[in-house]
């Protein structure tokens, strides 16, 4: 049903469970069973591939990738064991006994998320329901077209499915990550409103100070017949192709930074010889950047509207000049 949504790039079953892997040391991890044909079109795990190879996941085999903090962790790598212990236990002549079963790494990935690469296993499929002792699936992992939309999508999956299934999308599986992205961003986008509101309020300085220079010329061509509202056009005409020009000026300045913003920290870095994100220091060595053709419009449509109304004001000053009082004493 998924899959002929047309929001709806992928989908891939899985089977998932606890477990507490062994090996040198011992870490407790999630162990996600995958097909891998169908995993690559969800996930970007079989492209993170450091060590090792993600088509060693074959029936059988029992084969596992290790995330790389993981495999630090338990002190293993490609080629090395792992004891793999489920919190399940089945019934012995000794008693209850813990299941568990051991696979050989096959692979390390690193994902570059810390809960991902210190907290996920992954298996082939059939390897673990045959150590689980089960036939279904946990669920159905979907990717979308617009991940944005990804609650909109669980909803309406959510009603047309029979019966009672837990739906949910990456917002509330990650919602302390997603609130402080969204609440960065409505941030930034304040503080880039003030930005484009201080240089509003240089315009209106310079306008002001310009009416203020220009009151006998003002004055002149009011004695020539020219209305109030006609030097009020002509103050707000200037004022606004200041604007336009700083705003395009703006524009193009700031999608060219954008678009090659790494080769700018890669020059700074090189020519300063420093290192601006220390991998001891920080997680992310780099600064991806994505730009949104709506956050780029909103921010030209701001832009274009605040040097508008800073035009109003110093035009309504050059409007109400009284010719008298401005040519007394020329």
């Amino acid at each position: 049903m998924a899959g002929r949504d047309p929001r709806v790039a992928g989908a891939a079953p899985y089977v998932e469970t606890e477990a507490l892997l062994s090996g040198p040391r011992r870490q407790p991890a999630m162990v996600r069973g995958v097909e891998p044909a169908l995993e690559e079109q969800v996930s970007e795990v079989a492209r993170k591939i450091k060590r090792g190879d993600a088509a060693s996941l074959q029936p059988g085999s029992f084969n596992i990738l290790l995330g790389q903090e993981l495999a630090l962790w338990l002190g293993v790598d490609v080629g090395d064991t792992v004891l793999v212990m489920l919190p399940e236990f089945q019934g012995s002549p000794m008693g209850a006994m813990p299941r568990y079963k051991r696979f050989t790494v096959s692979g390390v990935f690193e994902a570059g998320y810390n809960d991902i690469d210190r907290g996920l296993a992954m298996v082939h499929m059939d390897d673990l329901q045959r150590v689980l002792r089960v036939e279904g699936v946990t669920g159905v992992r979907l990717k979308l077209h617009d991940l944005n939309r990804s609650y909109e999508v669980a909803r309406d999956l959510a009603l047309q499915l029979p019966g009672f299934y837990r739906v949910s999308d990456w917002t509330q599986e990650n919602a302390n990550l997603y609130q402080s992205l969204k609440m960065e961003k409505t941030v930034m986008g304040i503080l880039l409103s003030l930005i484009i509101l201080m240089g509003a309020f240089t315009l209106v300085n310079s306008q002001v100070m310009l009416v203020t220079d220009k009151q006998a010329d003002i004055a002149i061509l009011r004695t020539l017949g020219l209305t109030p509202g006609g030097v009020m056009q002509v103050f707000m005409v200037q004022g606004t192709l200041i604007g336009i020009v700083g705003t395009v000026l703006g524009f193009v300045g700031g999608v060219a930074l954008t678009w090659n913003l790494e080769r700018i920290l890669d020059a700074i870095e090189a020519l300063f010889d420093i290192t601006l994100l220390p991998e001891d220091v920080y997680y992310i060595t780099g600064l991806p950047t994505d730009m949104q053709t709506g956050d780029v419009a909103a921010t030209v449509v701001v832009a274009l509207l605040m040097s508008f109304l800073a035009t109003l004001y110093p035009a309504w000053r050059a409007a109400r000049t009284q010719p008298a009082e401005a040519l007394r004493y020329e």
